[in-house]
């Protein structure tokens, strides 16, 4: 481990980079923005985890708190603390069941099971990631990669129909947005499956073609075109995403209309609605500022595959196992960081 450096303080060299706009954090990196080269791995501290989820507590959304994982083993961590995961899951499952319906046109039909097995998988895998006895660490894993590699493959079919919508409403948007997180879910945990046995390889496959799905998706609903110059995208990024968040608005809206059936209805009352327009409003507002969230969510979670991604490759480069990668901490063991602070030296970025 001669060529990393490990520590819970920021370096000042790094504090004063991010300062003048030489480096930018993305995620679970702090990135040179000349270069592009990852000068500092973040990864979160037991403590800052568990403050975090304490503070979390009452947020229903489990992608909200997977946020927190900008590293694989952060990840990991917070996965294994989520102590709720049947009820959080439940609530997206009954929302799929409006998904099942809508495919119905088209012969695809969602086994609704994928609860008690998504479950039951990720609660091995929280598991097999304690155990010290490899052996049997390996045996469990065999029996629930097979599951994750079924709810991936499920969860991304059902993602991309639903992301080909001509119109989204805000119901079929935050269908959409919860089949991705579970695609999102699947395909991380069956990663951390492979780096627990030490197929940095294939685990950086499986998040490589996640991150390339992922990034199709959210290019598909907001309607990007991204061969357009790099600097035109950010500003082509924000005006897609303000049209979609009007049209969901605008939608909420025509819903709300009462149209007349016929020309006299028409003459004499003209269009009505359904409820006082102040209630609509209450809830378009409600609606604007919660799919706003999702969307954030979701640039948030991509950021995150690609955090990931970074770090396995980093891993493979410094030519250390998954486990010595885990087991790297400061020395000093006390410290109420909310980050460890991983430094590699220059030779082992080559």
């Amino acid at each position: 481990m001669k060529n990393i450096n490990v520590q819970f303080d920021m370096p000042d060299w790094v504090q004063q980079g991010l300062a003048n706009n030489q480096y930018e954090r993305f995620g679970g990196v702090i990135r040179e923005n000349a270069s592009g080269k990852i000068v500092v791995y973040l990864r979160e501290t037991n403590s800052f985890i568990n403050q975090s989820l304490s503070n979390l507590s009452n947020i229903g959304s489990i992608a909200s708190i997977l946020n927190l994982g900008v590293s694989v083993i952060g990840f990991a961590l917070i996965l294994n603390k989520l102590n709720d995961l049947d009820n959080r899951l439940l609530v997206i499952e009954n929302s799929l069941k409006d998904i099942q319906s809508k495919l119905g046109d088209i012969n695809y039909k969602i086994d609704l099971t994928f609860k008690s097995e998504l479950i039951g998988a990720l609660k091995q895998l929280i598991k097999a990631i304690s155990l010290s006895d490899n052996c049997l660490k390996q045996r469990l894993i065999i029996n629930i990669v097979y599951i994750f590699e079924k709810t991936t493959a499920i969860f991304k079919d059902i993602t991309e129909k639903n992301s080909q919508s001509a119109i989204f409403s805000y119901e079929t948007f935050c269908s959409a947005y919860q089949a991705y997180f579970l695609f999102y879910l699947s395909s991380t945990s069956l990663s951390i499956c492979y780096l627990e046995v030490n197929e940095l390889m294939t685990a950086e496959k499986i998040l490589k073609e996640c991150i390339y799905s992922s990034k199709e998706i959210y290019q598909e609903m907001l309607l990007l075109d991204y061969d357009i110059d790099e600097e035109d995208q950010e500003e082509a990024e924000e005006k897609a995403i303000e049209e979609f968040l009007d049209s969901i608005r605008d939608s909420e809206w025509e819903s709300s209309i009462i149209f007349p059936t016929s020309l006299a209805e028409y003459i004499s009352g003209g269009f009505r609605l359904k409820e006082d327009s102040e209630n609509i409003e209450k809830r378009c507002q409600e609606q604007y500022t919660h799919t706003k969230q999702m969307l954030k969510d979701f640039k948030n979670l991509l950021l995150n595959l690609k955090s990931f991604s970074e770090e396995i490759q980093y891993i493979q480069k410094a030519d250390i196992s998954w486990s010595e990668w885990k087991s790297l901490k400061p020395t000093n063991n006390f410290s109420e960081s909310e980050y460890i602070y991983v430094i590699p030296c220059a030779a082992s970025l080559k």
